[in-house]
Protein backbone atom coordinates (compact mmCIF):
# COMPACT_ATOMS: atom_id res chain seq x y z
CA UNK A 1 0.00 0.00 0.00
CA UNK A 2 0.88 3.56 -0.85
CA UNK A 3 1.43 6.40 1.47
CA UNK A 4 -0.16 9.29 2.13
CA UNK A 5 0.29 12.94 0.99
CA UNK A 6 -1.74 15.81 3.11
CA UNK A 7 -1.35 18.84 1.34
CA UNK A 8 -2.89 22.05 1.85
CA UNK A 9 -3.70 24.86 -0.62
CA UNK A 10 -2.83 28.14 1.39
CA UNK A 11 -3.99 31.17 -0.42
CA UNK A 12 -6.70 33.51 1.61
CA UNK A 13 -4.08 36.32 2.18
CA UNK A 14 -7.29 38.80 3.72
CA UNK A 15 -9.22 36.84 5.94
CA UNK A 16 -7.39 37.49 9.38
CA UNK A 17 -9.30 34.08 10.68
CA UNK A 18 -8.02 31.54 8.09
CA UNK A 19 -4.88 32.44 10.06
CA UNK A 20 -6.24 30.82 13.02
CA UNK A 21 -7.18 27.84 10.64
CA UNK A 22 -3.55 27.50 9.73
CA UNK A 23 -2.06 27.06 12.81
CA UNK A 24 -4.79 24.60 14.05
CA UNK A 25 -4.11 22.60 11.31
CA UNK A 26 -0.53 22.65 11.80
CA UNK A 27 -0.35 22.34 15.25
CA UNK A 28 -3.06 19.39 14.97
CA UNK A 29 -0.57 17.41 12.09
CA UNK A 30 2.40 18.10 14.65
CA UNK A 31 0.78 16.91 17.38
CA UNK A 32 0.48 13.63 15.93
CA UNK A 33 3.67 13.18 14.26
CA UNK A 34 2.71 13.84 10.74
CA UNK A 35 4.08 16.67 8.76
CA UNK A 36 2.05 18.31 6.15
CA UNK A 37 2.91 20.10 3.01
CA UNK A 38 1.61 23.51 2.90
CA UNK A 39 1.62 24.98 0.19
CA UNK A 40 2.03 28.81 0.58
CA UNK A 41 0.96 31.37 -1.84
CA UNK A 42 3.05 34.44 -1.97
CA UNK A 43 0.48 37.21 -0.87
CA UNK A 44 -0.51 34.44 1.83
CA UNK A 45 2.61 34.87 3.46
CA UNK A 46 3.21 38.29 3.25
CA UNK A 47 -0.18 38.72 5.00
CA UNK A 48 1.20 36.79 7.56
CA UNK A 49 4.39 38.75 7.87
CA UNK A 50 2.38 42.15 7.73
CA UNK A 51 -0.37 40.75 10.45
CA UNK A 52 2.26 39.71 13.06
CA UNK A 53 1.81 36.11 12.91
CA UNK A 54 4.82 34.66 14.04
CA UNK A 55 3.47 32.05 15.79
CA UNK A 56 1.49 30.89 12.36
CA UNK A 57 5.14 31.07 10.74
CA UNK A 58 6.63 28.88 13.43
CA UNK A 59 4.39 26.53 13.56
CA UNK A 60 4.86 25.86 9.67
CA UNK A 61 8.17 24.99 10.23
CA UNK A 62 7.53 21.57 11.56
CA UNK A 63 6.30 20.65 7.90
CA UNK A 64 7.16 21.15 4.78
CA UNK A 65 6.65 24.35 2.58
CA UNK A 66 5.46 23.78 -0.87
CA UNK A 67 4.32 26.85 -3.24
CA UNK A 68 0.85 27.80 -5.09
CA UNK A 69 2.03 30.57 -6.85
CA UNK A 70 3.04 33.82 -5.77
CA UNK A 71 -0.42 35.63 -6.22
CA UNK A 72 -2.67 32.55 -7.19
CA UNK A 73 -2.61 34.47 -10.87
CA UNK A 74 -4.39 36.68 -9.73
CA UNK A 75 -2.60 40.31 -10.60
CA UNK A 76 -2.58 39.99 -13.42
CA UNK A 77 -4.32 37.13 -14.80
CA UNK A 78 -1.71 35.24 -15.94
CA UNK A 79 -3.18 32.67 -18.31
CA UNK A 80 -4.83 35.19 -20.86
CA UNK A 81 -1.41 37.68 -20.61
CA UNK A 82 0.96 33.98 -21.33
CA UNK A 83 -1.38 33.65 -24.33
CA UNK A 84 -0.62 36.62 -26.04
CA UNK A 85 3.04 36.27 -25.56
CA UNK A 86 5.78 34.27 -27.15
CA UNK A 87 7.02 31.06 -25.51
CA UNK A 88 10.22 32.79 -24.34
CA UNK A 89 8.88 36.09 -23.36
CA UNK A 90 6.50 34.67 -21.39
CA UNK A 91 8.69 32.69 -19.26
CA UNK A 92 11.32 35.27 -18.93
CA UNK A 93 8.03 37.25 -17.28
CA UNK A 94 6.77 34.24 -15.64
CA UNK A 95 10.05 33.53 -14.17
CA UNK A 96 10.66 37.27 -13.38
CA UNK A 97 6.87 37.37 -11.41
CA UNK A 98 6.68 34.46 -9.21
CA UNK A 99 10.82 34.42 -7.79
CA UNK A 100 9.38 36.58 -5.83
CA UNK A 101 7.37 34.48 -4.08
CA UNK A 102 9.55 31.53 -4.28
CA UNK A 103 12.56 33.78 -2.89
CA UNK A 104 10.20 34.50 -0.26
CA UNK A 105 9.39 31.75 0.86
CA UNK A 106 13.38 30.73 0.76
CA UNK A 107 13.73 33.73 3.16
CA UNK A 108 11.24 33.04 5.38
CA UNK A 109 11.66 29.16 5.89
CA UNK A 110 15.22 28.68 4.49
CA UNK A 111 14.64 26.17 1.93
CA UNK A 112 12.70 26.78 -1.56
CA UNK A 113 9.41 24.97 -1.99
CA UNK A 114 9.85 21.32 -3.37
CA UNK A 115 6.26 21.14 -5.05
CA UNK A 116 3.48 23.31 -6.76
CA UNK A 117 0.24 22.99 -6.51
CA UNK A 118 -1.58 24.06 -9.29
CA UNK A 119 -3.51 27.14 -8.37
CA UNK A 120 -7.48 26.30 -9.62
CA UNK A 121 -7.28 25.02 -13.36
CA UNK A 122 -4.65 27.87 -13.95
CA UNK A 123 -1.74 26.59 -14.85
CA UNK A 124 -0.17 27.24 -18.33
CA UNK A 125 2.77 25.38 -19.99
CA UNK A 126 5.70 28.17 -20.00
CA UNK A 127 4.68 28.76 -15.71
CA UNK A 128 5.55 24.77 -15.51
CA UNK A 129 8.63 25.52 -16.86
CA UNK A 130 9.42 28.17 -15.08
CA UNK A 131 8.66 26.69 -12.15
CA UNK A 132 11.13 23.73 -13.06
CA UNK A 133 13.80 26.30 -13.42
CA UNK A 134 12.81 27.47 -10.10
CA UNK A 135 14.15 24.78 -8.55
CA UNK A 136 10.77 22.79 -8.58
CA UNK A 137 10.66 19.27 -8.71
CA UNK A 138 7.07 18.35 -8.11
CA UNK A 139 3.81 19.34 -9.57
CA UNK A 140 0.84 18.27 -7.63
CA UNK A 141 -3.25 18.77 -8.67
CA UNK A 142 -2.19 18.13 -11.85
CA UNK A 143 -3.96 19.49 -15.21
CA UNK A 144 -4.17 16.01 -16.56
CA UNK A 145 -5.10 12.08 -15.75
CA UNK A 146 -7.10 13.30 -12.91
CA UNK A 147 -8.19 9.77 -11.91
CA UNK A 148 -5.04 7.97 -12.08
CA UNK A 149 -3.22 7.71 -9.39
CA UNK A 150 0.14 6.58 -11.63
CA UNK A 151 2.32 9.62 -11.23
CA UNK A 152 3.80 10.92 -14.34
CA UNK A 153 6.99 13.44 -15.33
CA UNK A 154 5.90 16.22 -17.70
CA UNK A 155 8.03 18.77 -18.65
CA UNK A 156 10.78 17.08 -16.01
CA UNK A 157 7.87 17.73 -13.13
CA UNK A 158 6.85 14.71 -11.37
CA UNK A 159 3.40 15.31 -11.67
CA UNK A 160 0.79 13.65 -9.15
CA UNK A 161 -3.32 13.83 -9.05
CA UNK A 162 -5.30 14.75 -6.42
CA UNK A 163 -7.09 11.62 -4.92
CA UNK A 164 -9.81 13.55 -2.99
CA UNK A 165 -10.45 17.21 -1.05
CA UNK A 166 -10.92 17.10 2.99
CA UNK A 167 -13.23 20.03 1.91
CA UNK A 168 -15.97 17.55 0.63
CA UNK A 169 -16.21 16.02 4.41
CA UNK A 170 -16.30 19.68 6.24
CA UNK A 171 -18.97 21.01 3.74
CA UNK A 172 -21.44 18.00 4.64
CA UNK A 173 -23.58 17.59 7.34
CA UNK A 174 -22.85 15.04 10.33
CA UNK A 175 -20.91 14.64 13.63
CA UNK A 176 -17.51 14.70 14.04
CA UNK A 177 -17.76 11.06 14.33
CA UNK A 178 -19.67 10.58 11.17
CA UNK A 179 -17.62 13.14 8.66
CA UNK A 180 -14.51 11.29 10.04
CA UNK A 181 -15.67 7.76 9.40
CA UNK A 182 -16.44 8.63 5.94
CA UNK A 183 -13.33 10.51 5.36
CA UNK A 184 -11.08 7.79 6.54
CA UNK A 185 -12.90 4.64 4.29
CA UNK A 186 -12.42 7.21 0.98
CA UNK A 187 -8.90 7.33 2.07
CA UNK A 188 -8.32 3.91 2.96
CA UNK A 189 -10.18 2.82 -0.38
CA UNK A 190 -7.76 5.06 -2.63
CA UNK A 191 -4.54 3.91 -0.70
CA UNK A 192 -5.77 0.30 -1.76
CA UNK A 193 -6.68 1.39 -5.71
CA UNK A 194 -3.22 2.77 -5.75
CA UNK A 195 -1.32 -0.03 -5.02
CA UNK A 196 2.30 1.38 -4.00
CA UNK A 197 1.64 5.13 -5.42
CA UNK A 198 1.43 8.07 -2.85
CA UNK A 199 -1.96 8.86 -2.46
CA UNK A 200 -2.29 12.95 -2.21
CA UNK A 201 -5.51 14.19 -0.22
CA UNK A 202 -6.00 18.08 0.05
CA UNK A 203 -7.50 20.86 1.55
CA UNK A 204 -7.85 24.73 1.68
CA UNK A 205 -7.27 26.14 5.50
CA UNK A 206 -9.06 28.45 4.64
CA UNK A 207 -12.41 26.62 3.98
CA UNK A 208 -12.34 25.38 8.01
CA UNK A 209 -13.18 28.75 8.80
CA UNK A 210 -14.86 29.93 6.29
CA UNK A 211 -18.22 30.19 4.77
CA UNK A 212 -17.29 30.52 1.21
CA UNK A 213 -13.40 30.91 -0.81
CA UNK A 214 -11.96 34.53 -0.47
CA UNK A 215 -11.97 34.33 -4.47
CA UNK A 216 -15.60 34.07 -5.11
CA UNK A 217 -16.78 36.20 -2.23
CA UNK A 218 -14.21 39.06 -4.07
CA UNK A 219 -14.50 38.57 -7.98
CA UNK A 220 -18.60 39.13 -8.66
CA UNK A 221 -17.94 38.46 -12.17
CA UNK A 222 -16.05 36.25 -13.82
CA UNK A 223 -12.74 37.63 -15.13
CA UNK A 224 -12.77 40.38 -13.01
CA UNK A 225 -11.03 40.86 -10.15
CA UNK A 226 -10.87 44.06 -8.36
CA UNK A 227 -7.59 45.22 -7.22
CA UNK A 228 -5.98 43.73 -4.46
CA UNK A 229 -6.33 46.50 -1.97
CA UNK A 230 -10.11 46.27 -2.55
CA UNK A 231 -10.21 42.39 -1.68
CA UNK A 232 -12.28 41.57 1.35
CA UNK A 233 -12.47 39.38 4.19
CA UNK A 234 -14.56 36.16 3.31
CA UNK A 235 -17.56 35.41 5.76
CA UNK A 236 -16.59 32.93 8.52
CA UNK A 237 -18.68 29.69 9.70
CA UNK A 238 -20.74 29.83 13.12
CA UNK A 239 -17.89 29.23 15.81
CA UNK A 240 -20.07 25.81 16.42
CA UNK A 241 -19.30 24.73 13.02
CA UNK A 242 -15.82 25.98 13.01
CA UNK A 243 -15.37 23.60 16.65
CA UNK A 244 -17.05 20.81 14.75
CA UNK A 245 -13.67 20.67 12.23
CA UNK A 246 -11.81 21.02 14.59
CA UNK A 247 -12.95 18.06 16.57
CA UNK A 248 -13.14 16.18 13.03
CA UNK A 249 -9.59 16.78 11.90
CA UNK A 250 -8.57 15.24 15.32
CA UNK A 251 -10.82 12.52 15.14
CA UNK A 252 -9.52 12.16 11.38
CA UNK A 253 -5.57 12.25 12.52
CA UNK A 254 -6.60 9.70 15.49
CA UNK A 255 -7.90 7.11 12.87
CA UNK A 256 -4.91 7.51 10.54
CA UNK A 257 -2.56 6.36 13.50
CA UNK A 258 -5.43 3.46 14.71
CA UNK A 259 -4.88 2.27 11.20
CA UNK A 260 -1.32 2.80 10.73
CA UNK A 261 -1.47 4.92 7.62
CA UNK A 262 1.73 5.79 6.53
CA UNK A 263 2.17 9.27 5.78
CA UNK A 264 5.05 11.13 3.25
CA UNK A 265 6.05 14.71 2.05
CA UNK A 266 6.63 15.54 -1.58
CA UNK A 267 10.19 15.75 -0.56
CA UNK A 268 10.54 11.73 -0.79
CA UNK A 269 9.80 12.14 -4.41
CA UNK A 270 11.55 14.51 -6.11
CA UNK A 271 14.77 12.41 -6.29
CA UNK A 272 12.55 10.32 -9.50
CA UNK A 273 11.76 13.44 -11.42
CA UNK A 274 13.58 12.16 -13.80
CA UNK A 275 16.73 10.08 -14.74
CA UNK A 276 19.59 10.74 -13.91
CA UNK A 277 22.24 7.94 -15.54
CA UNK A 278 22.45 6.87 -19.17
CA UNK A 279 21.15 3.41 -20.50
CA UNK A 280 24.05 1.02 -21.00
CA UNK A 281 25.21 2.50 -24.26
CA UNK A 282 24.60 -1.29 -26.24
CA UNK A 283 22.14 -2.89 -24.97
CA UNK A 284 20.03 -0.21 -23.30
CA UNK A 285 19.73 2.34 -25.99
CA UNK A 286 19.27 -0.33 -29.12
CA UNK A 287 16.53 -2.18 -26.14
CA UNK A 288 15.06 1.68 -26.49
CA UNK A 289 15.05 1.42 -30.31
CA UNK A 290 13.24 -1.16 -30.88
CA UNK A 291 10.51 -0.35 -28.15
CA UNK A 292 10.42 2.55 -29.97
CA UNK A 293 9.72 1.37 -33.51
CA UNK A 294 7.06 -0.84 -32.03
CA UNK A 295 4.98 1.62 -30.29
CA UNK A 296 5.30 6.00 -30.76
CA UNK A 297 5.62 6.66 -26.49
CA UNK A 298 8.04 6.79 -23.35
CA UNK A 299 10.83 3.57 -23.51
CA UNK A 300 12.23 2.03 -20.33
CA UNK A 301 15.72 0.67 -19.74
CA UNK A 302 17.07 -0.20 -16.15
CA UNK A 303 13.77 0.25 -14.34
CA UNK A 304 14.03 3.72 -15.69
CA UNK A 305 11.62 5.19 -17.80
CA UNK A 306 13.10 7.25 -20.87
CA UNK A 307 10.48 10.52 -22.83
CA UNK A 308 9.93 10.27 -26.55
CA UNK A 309 11.81 13.94 -26.21
CA UNK A 310 14.60 11.69 -24.01
CA UNK A 311 15.13 9.48 -26.76
CA UNK A 312 15.21 11.82 -29.61
CA UNK A 313 18.14 13.92 -27.54
CA UNK A 314 20.10 10.40 -27.26
CA UNK A 315 20.17 9.33 -30.88
CA UNK A 316 20.61 13.10 -32.52
CA UNK A 317 23.58 13.04 -30.08
CA UNK A 318 25.08 9.82 -31.07
CA UNK A 319 24.09 9.99 -34.85
CA UNK A 320 25.24 13.42 -35.26
CA UNK A 321 29.00 11.91 -34.18
CA UNK A 322 28.89 8.77 -36.21
CA UNK A 323 31.87 8.46 -38.16
CA UNK A 324 34.42 10.94 -35.31
CA UNK A 325 35.58 7.85 -33.59
CA UNK A 326 34.73 6.47 -30.23
CA UNK A 327 32.71 10.41 -28.91
CA UNK A 328 31.63 8.23 -25.58
CA UNK A 329 29.11 8.34 -23.30
CA UNK A 330 26.45 10.80 -24.49
CA UNK A 331 24.76 13.29 -22.29
CA UNK A 332 21.84 12.08 -20.79
CA UNK A 333 19.33 15.44 -21.96
CA UNK A 334 16.16 16.50 -20.90
CA UNK A 335 14.65 18.58 -23.10
CA UNK A 336 11.27 19.79 -23.29
CA UNK A 337 8.70 19.26 -26.65
CA UNK A 338 9.09 21.27 -29.46
CA UNK A 339 6.69 25.13 -29.61
CA UNK A 340 5.18 24.68 -33.11
CA UNK A 341 3.14 22.36 -34.24
CA UNK A 342 5.09 19.52 -36.47
CA UNK A 343 4.22 19.40 -39.82
CA UNK A 344 2.47 15.73 -40.83
CA UNK A 345 3.74 13.80 -43.78
CA UNK A 346 1.34 13.44 -46.66
CA UNK A 347 3.30 9.74 -47.77
CA UNK A 348 6.20 8.01 -46.32
CA UNK A 349 9.74 9.93 -47.64
CA UNK A 350 13.25 7.64 -48.32
CA UNK A 351 15.94 9.18 -47.01
CA UNK A 352 19.62 8.80 -47.37
CA UNK A 353 22.21 8.33 -44.49
CA UNK A 354 23.82 11.12 -45.14
CA UNK A 355 20.31 13.65 -44.91
CA UNK A 356 19.62 11.82 -41.75
CA UNK A 357 22.76 11.94 -40.06
CA UNK A 358 22.69 15.71 -41.13
CA UNK A 359 19.21 16.28 -39.51
CA UNK A 360 20.50 14.64 -36.70
CA UNK A 361 23.69 17.36 -36.41
CA UNK A 362 20.79 20.04 -36.84
CA UNK A 363 18.24 18.66 -34.27
CA UNK A 364 21.85 18.09 -31.96
CA UNK A 365 22.47 22.01 -32.04
CA UNK A 366 19.22 23.26 -31.58
CA UNK A 367 18.70 21.06 -28.26
CA UNK A 368 21.81 21.88 -26.88
CA UNK A 369 20.83 25.92 -28.06
CA UNK A 370 17.24 25.76 -26.48
CA UNK A 371 16.28 23.14 -24.38
CA UNK A 372 13.38 22.00 -26.69
CA UNK A 373 13.38 19.51 -29.55
CA UNK A 374 12.54 20.92 -32.69
CA UNK A 375 9.28 20.24 -34.63
CA UNK A 376 11.02 19.70 -37.52
CA UNK A 377 14.63 19.79 -39.35
CA UNK A 378 14.97 20.82 -43.46
CA UNK A 379 18.43 19.48 -44.72
CA UNK A 380 18.85 18.21 -48.30
CA UNK A 381 15.85 19.11 -49.84
CA UNK A 382 14.16 17.28 -47.25
CA UNK A 383 11.77 18.16 -44.01
CA UNK A 384 11.87 15.84 -40.86
CA UNK A 385 9.27 16.28 -38.54
CA UNK A 386 9.98 15.54 -35.11
CA UNK A 387 8.29 11.88 -34.89
CA UNK A 388 9.59 10.48 -37.99
CA UNK A 389 13.19 11.79 -37.23
CA UNK A 390 13.07 9.92 -34.00
CA UNK A 391 11.97 6.31 -35.79
CA UNK A 392 14.55 7.13 -38.90
CA UNK A 393 17.06 7.52 -36.33
CA UNK A 394 16.28 4.62 -34.38
CA UNK A 395 16.49 2.76 -37.87
CA UNK A 396 19.58 4.15 -38.35
CA UNK A 397 21.07 3.47 -34.88
CA UNK A 398 19.94 -0.47 -35.09
CA UNK A 399 21.87 -0.70 -38.26
CA UNK A 400 24.95 1.10 -36.81
CA UNK A 401 25.12 -1.47 -33.55
CA UNK A 402 24.88 -4.52 -36.23
CA UNK A 403 28.20 -3.27 -37.86
CA UNK A 404 26.18 -1.90 -40.96
CA UNK A 405 25.84 1.72 -42.59
CA UNK A 406 23.56 4.07 -41.17
CA UNK A 407 21.75 3.66 -44.81
CA UNK A 408 18.06 4.86 -46.08
CA UNK A 409 15.53 4.93 -43.12
CA UNK A 410 11.80 6.31 -45.22
CA UNK A 411 10.43 9.06 -43.03
CA UNK A 412 6.76 7.32 -41.53
CA UNK A 413 3.54 9.04 -42.18
CA UNK A 414 2.54 8.89 -38.34
CA UNK A 415 1.29 11.66 -35.63
CA UNK A 416 2.81 14.65 -34.57
CA UNK A 417 2.77 13.51 -30.76
CA UNK A 418 3.46 10.60 -29.05
CA UNK A 419 1.18 8.25 -27.80
CA UNK A 420 1.24 10.05 -24.40
CA UNK A 421 -1.36 12.90 -25.84
CA UNK A 422 -4.13 10.97 -24.98
CA UNK A 423 -3.50 11.73 -21.01
CA UNK A 424 -3.79 15.32 -22.22
CA UNK A 425 -7.05 15.11 -24.02
CA UNK A 426 -9.98 17.30 -22.22
CA UNK A 427 -7.11 19.58 -20.76
CA UNK A 428 -8.58 23.17 -19.74
CA UNK A 429 -7.26 26.28 -18.49
CA UNK A 430 -9.90 27.85 -15.98
CA UNK A 431 -10.40 29.38 -13.24
CA UNK A 432 -13.41 31.61 -11.08
CA UNK A 433 -10.82 34.66 -11.98
CA UNK A 434 -11.12 34.07 -15.97
CA UNK A 435 -13.35 34.94 -17.81
CA UNK A 436 -15.84 32.36 -19.40
CA UNK A 437 -15.35 32.93 -22.90
CA UNK A 438 -11.17 32.48 -22.47
CA UNK A 439 -10.32 30.16 -25.20
CA UNK A 440 -6.53 29.78 -24.77
CA UNK A 441 -5.62 27.86 -27.99
CA UNK A 442 -1.75 28.65 -27.78
CA UNK A 443 -1.25 27.16 -24.31
CA UNK A 444 -2.80 24.71 -24.92
CA UNK A 445 -1.35 23.15 -27.80
CA UNK A 446 1.65 23.91 -25.87
CA UNK A 447 0.85 21.38 -23.33
CA UNK A 448 -0.01 19.16 -25.75
CA UNK A 449 3.36 19.37 -27.62
CA UNK A 450 5.04 18.81 -24.20
CA UNK A 451 3.45 15.11 -24.45
CA UNK A 452 6.99 14.35 -25.91
CA UNK A 453 8.13 15.21 -21.99
CA UNK A 454 5.79 12.53 -20.53
CA UNK A 455 6.92 8.81 -19.04
CA UNK A 456 5.18 7.06 -16.56
CA UNK A 457 6.78 6.95 -13.17
CA UNK A 458 7.96 3.60 -11.53
CA UNK A 459 6.51 2.57 -7.66
CA UNK A 460 8.50 4.53 -5.01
Amino acid sequence: MGKLILSFDTEDFVTPESDDALLMLATELHKHGREGCFALVGDKLRGLLARGRRDVIEALRAHEIDYHSNDHHFFPLQAPLLEEMSWEDGLRWVIEHEARGVELIEQTFGDRPVAYIKADSHWTPPTLCAYRRLGIEVYSSRHFAAADPQPYRYMNLQCLPYAGMLDAFIAREGTPEQLADAALAEVQSKLGAAGEHPVVYGTHPCMWVCEKFYDVHNVKRRGHPPAKAKWQPAPLLPPERIERNRKFLRRFLDGLDAAGVAQMSYAELRSGARPDTFPRLRGGLEGLCRQVLKRFAATTAGGKTFSAAELLAMLCWVIARHGEGDPGQPPLRHPLGPIETPRTLAAPLPVCGRALQGAAQYADRHISETGHIPAGVDVGGHHFPAGPLLMALAEGYLRLSEGKKLGCSPLRVMPDCPEEQSLLEGQRIGAWSLPPDFHPARLLEWGRLQSWTLAPMPPR
